[in-house]
């Protein structure tokens, strides 16, 4: 059941971030989504992990949104680097315990 206004006039106000964007009550699954109908099909862009709809949807579509993607993909990248920078510390360090015990 597509939602069409709230108290918090949500569903109007994701229309600022893709005019495209529903809100949508998925009555079988007792969850709120955020679709979009592309030809004829409605397609489910986000499920919504909050079970009431307020300012948090919106800070959460903003921060997903495709216009952000650079900043997203930098955001992983260092994510990423930081995780593998990370593991070869630690790898360095059992490395070095593991020929301590070897030659001892």
């Amino acid at each position: 059941m597509i939602i069409n206004s709230d108290v918090f006039d949500i569903s109007k106000r994701i229309k600022s971030i893709e005019k495209d964007y529903l809100i949508n009550w998925n009555l079988a699954k007792q969850r709120y989504e955020v679709v979009r109908y592309v030809k004829g099909r409605m397609l489910i862009e986000l499920v919504v992990p909050y079970k009431s709809l307020d300012a948090r949807l919106i800070q959460l579509l903003y921060k997903t949104s495709v216009k952000n993607i650079n900043k997203i993909v930098r955001l992983c990248e260092k994510e990423n680097y930081a995780i593998e920078n990370n593991n070869q510390i630690e790898q360095k360090y059992q490395l070095n315990y593991d020929l301590k015990l070897l030659f001892r």
